[in-house]
């Protein structure tokens, strides 16, 4: 208090001694104390402005210095993160000797050769499954080529942090040479080295052995797809290890492999034993339970088939991390096209087969024998030829070179016996048989997918005891076989058995709809159409999409002269096969016994465009 009432007194003086002085000072002394006054005041005033801006950028230095610390630190953080995630393969400069390098063969065109050829190789290797499904994977981050640099730059740092903290595979070699040739050596790391000698003119021969080592080395798996055009036993024996002994990671994809391997060399059974081994290692791939699903499916065992499908079509929404971005609408589709062929969706599933081809999936199977499937099922008979003479562009996967020739086949027969081109079935068993020979796996598959309609044509052809032989030693759950044996029967007049056979048919495959069709076909053939409309009942139930089942239930009612009730069966028949020409036969009778006559006589003339089997066109007549 004391300090203030001093500092206020001296101000009070120092205010006094002014006035005391300007009253006693001349105009013009007073005027230029005044200007003192107010120029020391400006410089004051100019100095407080001058320490605000000083403090003001202190403060925007301080926090410049700041956010650049950040940025630094957060990059560097950035770099020791990537650093600790890379899982890159690094190939370092080759070794080569002098009279080499004066040729301009140096140690960074060896490897670069090298890189080139493992790009090559990756390209080729068409695989659905994803790069973060594997164990070791050096795809994400890629390849390259690992030139040391002099002084100190960010490369040398990011070099040297993925060097402590990463899990890059350091690919090194050399190139030795003696007057005999070059011995070139590879080194993948702790993965395993290789060497390769011949004259020095091979140099390239020995790059790209070089590089398929490091292929084995780093990728099994892939390496195992690539060379299985190329080798088939070494991709069957590094399929087999990898399965039993392998990585974790790889060994379910590994029994899936050696699955489809083996449906080709021993037969669909030892197929899908791999397949469930698979499967119990990775419950929640849908690419081995569709295996399984295709495997049942060969077999006859349609019910199975079908509950496995099911089963793999919602597993696919939640594989992002087992499989390839592309491939995982594509495997969605094939799936449900797949469950609809079973439940006579034949429409829908050309839809879903087309989808696939046009899809940029390489996983590719068969599609081109579901898009004939299905064309074949919703009565487009000549679109599902042309198929096969003008296929469409496909990106089949040569992994599955010989499954997709034995289907491809197989639907050439199936388009042949819907169309009771019954000396065409017959003359389909000796290109199968030739594929049979190339791939002994398939013989047994023969017995349930081409013996039924080998055996149903050799009947029509009245070569009965022939048929019988060939239809005995078919499997009793083969559903396909069962329908058979009862066709058999009934072309024999053995209404009884054909009866028992239909049943057990029925009983084996609950859910699908083609053994009650094929039994109502047979009744209504007997002249019994109310036992028929049961059957077409019962199949219309379990295939509601299923137009077969439909237009026999018009044809049965057409049997008991309601003809008017026909007309509706036949047009909810023609929204799923909509160019079949026996649909369109009968719905013109139809029309024709209910007084429709002009209608009836546009609907002959569109069968009359459209696929007639011989018999049907004998129907065809002007009304």
């Amino acid at each position: 208090m004391d300090e203030e009432i001093r500092s206020a007194g001296a101000g009070g003086e120092s205010a006094t001694s002014t006035a005391l002085a300007l009253a006693g000072a001349s105009r013009e002394e007073a005027d230029a104390f005044l200007r003192d006054q107010r120029r020391h005041l400006h410089e004051q005033s100019r100095q407080i402005h001058l320490d605000v801006w000083e403090k003001r950028l202190g403060v925007v230095l301080r926090l410049g210095t700041a956010v650049i610390g950040i940025a630094i630190a957060g990059a560097m953080a950035f770099m020791v993160w990537q650093a600790a995630q890379s899982n890159g393969l690094r190939i370092q400069p080759f070794s080569v000797p002098p009279e080499l390098v004066a040729r301009g063969i140096t140690g960074e065109v060896v490897a670069g050769r090298v890189l080139d050829q493992l790009n090559r190789m990756q390209a080729a290797t068409n695989s659905r499954r994803a790069s973060r499904s594997y164990a070791s994977d050096w795809s994400q981050q890629g390849i390259k080529l690992d030139v040391p640099e002099t002084g100190i730059s960010l490369t040398e740092l990011d070099r040297f942090l993925r060097d402590h903290l990463g899990n890059d595979i350091e690919v090194s070699g050399d190139v030795i040479a003696a007057p005999s040739g070059i011995t070139l050596t590879v080194r993948a790391g702790r993965d395993g080295d290789a060497s390769f000698s011949g004259p020095v003119e091979s140099l390239p021969d020995l790059v790209h052995q070089a590089a398929e080592a490091i292929y084995r080395f780093t990728q099994p798996y892939r390496y195992s797809v690539y060379i299985r055009p190329l080798r088939p036993d070494e991709s069957l024996a590094l399929s087999k290890s990898m399965a039993l002994t392998g990585l974790e990671e790889d060994r379910p994809w590994a029994f899936n492999a050696w699955g489809l391997q083996m449906r080709v060399r021993e037969g669909v059974e030892a197929a899908l034993d791999l397949f469930e081994k698979g499967a119990a290692k990775q419950p929640d791939n849908p690419l081995i339970r569709a295996n399984i699903a295709s495997a049942h499916l060969i077999k006859g065992e349609w019910e199975i088939a079908l509950s496995q499908i099911q089963q793999a079509i919602p597993l696919v929404n939640n594989s992002q991390k087992l499989f390839r971005p592309e491939s995982l609408d594509a495997m969605r589709q094939g799936y449900m096209g797949l469950r609809d062929r079973l439940l006579g969706n034949f429409r829908q599933a050309i839809t879903e087969a087309t989808a696939v081809i046009e899809s940029a999936d390489p996983g590719q199977v068969s599609p081109l024998a579901d898009l004939a499937l299905g064309q074949l099922g919703a009565h487009q008979t000549n679109a599902a030829r042309q198929t096969f003479l003008n296929p469409p562009l496909t990106r089949t996967n040569a992994f599955y070179a010989e499954i997709n020739e034995f289907s491809i086949a197989l639907a050439q027969v199936q388009i042949e016996s819907s169309m009771e081109n019954w000396a065409g079935v017959l003359a389909g068993q000796s290109a199968l048989d030739a594929l049979v020979r190339k791939s002994p796996g398939f013989r047994p598959q023969l017995l349930t997918t081409f013996v039924p309609m080998l055996a149903t044509a050799k009947g029509h052809l009245g070569r009965m005891a022939e048929a019988e032989r060939d239809i005995a030693p078919t499997p009793a759950n083969c559903d396909p076989c069962l329908i058979a044996r009862a066709q058999l029967a009934e072309m024999e007049g053995e209404h009884g058995r054909a009866d028992f056979w239909f049943a057990r048919a029925v009983g084996n495959a609950p859910s699908i709809p083609f053994a009650s069709e094929a039994w109502g076909r047979s009744l209504l053939a007997r002249g019994k159409p109310d036992e028929a409309i049961a059957q077409f009942k019962l199949s219309n139930q379990k295939g509601p999409h299923f137009a077969d089942a439909l237009e026999g239930w018009g044809e049965a009612l057409m049997a008991k002269n309601q003809s008017h009730l026909a007309l509706a069966k036949f047009a909810e028949a023609e929204k799923y096969a909509p160019n079949w020409g026996r649909l369109h036969l009968k719905w013109g009778e139809a029309l024709y016994y209910a007084g429709k006559r002009a209608e009836a006589k546009a609907l002959f003339a569109r069968a009359a465009q459209l696929d007639l089997t011989p018999s049907e066109k004998t129907e065809l007549v002007p009304r």
